[in-house]
């Protein structure tokens, strides 16, 4: 793959990992949201219980009353999650998730009711042209690391249809964690969690690194030849040089051995 085509690449599926985590976390907020509904109470209060993640606040959400019948219609939409969907593409619903960010002048303006100036957070719940170019870097950090990831495999005679299937996941996932911890050092002590061996992570955090990757993968697929990396002959592809490499960022990480 030639370097004017791994850009592109890398943009393109920068904008896939970027929709695919919205979706992600629009599914998270909505099993929050059953959980809620089956409570009981108010809408209002539903809603804003389903934005609250292990007691801190994750989403901040809002309901366009001009545009529903009454509570009740709300709540049986609001039983589905494609009636969810449907209510976020009409309007209705705004989930919003904001993050600190640093914006330029002209993006703050562009992003309007998307940009608190107390808290100089952005919303990133939002498609990905929309961000700012702060929120579009961790996207496209993520991108560049999973093409990263791909042509390695591919070097080493792993096919396109192999990575597909699924079957190199865990040896993907476990390459993907470790470049993240790596970009993301300074996040351990906020974070500590998401900082070790990738086995022992939540199966919702594994499947965010898988996430990447796939996202990655159904843009080389649109053009496999475009996106074709050859395979090294002298080049296998070793699971403890997988790990190994794991081993070694959480070492640079934390500064000792990690057995």
């Amino acid at each position: 793959m030639n370097k004017q085509n791994k850009q592109q690449l890398i943009v393109a599926a920068a904008a896939r990992v970027h929709e695919a985590w919205c979706e992600e976390e629009l599914k998270a907020f909505y099993g929050r949201l059953a959980n809620e509904m089956q409570k009981g109470g108010n809408i209002d209060e539903i809603l804003t219980n389903a934005g609250i993640k292990n007691g801190k606040v994750r989403n901040i959400v809002s309901i366009n009353r001009t545009n529903i019948f009454n509570d009740e219609w709300l709540m049986v939409q609001l039983s589905t999650y494609e009636g969810f969907k449907g209510l976020i593409a009409k309007g209705v619903i705004d989930v919003k998730r904001f993050v600190s960010r640093n914006l330029t002048e002209k993006e703050i303006a562009a992003a309007g009711d998307n940009y608190n100036a107390a808290t100089k957070q952005e919303n990133i719940l939002r498609s990905f042209e929309k961000l700012s170019a702060d929120s579009q870097t961790e996207n496209l950090q993520a991108a560049e690391s999973a093409v990263a990831v791909y042509e390695e495999m591919c070097k080493c005679n792993v096919s396109l249809k192999q990575l597909c299937s699924g079957k190199f996941k865990t040896e993907i996932g476990v390459k993907i964690h470790a470049d993240w911890m790596r970009r993301n050092a300074l996040r351990k002590d906020n974070s500590p969690e998401l900082f070790v061996e990738y086995d022992a992570l939540d199966e919702w955090v594994k499947g965010q690194d898988l996430t990447v990757f796939n996202a990655m993968l159904e843009e080389v697929k649109l053009d496999p030849k475009k996106y074709e990396v050859k395979a090294k002959a002298d080049q296998k592809f070793n699971i403890s040089d997988v790990y190994a490499e794991e081993k070694e960022a959480l070492e640079q990480i934390f500064g000792k051995r990690v057995d």
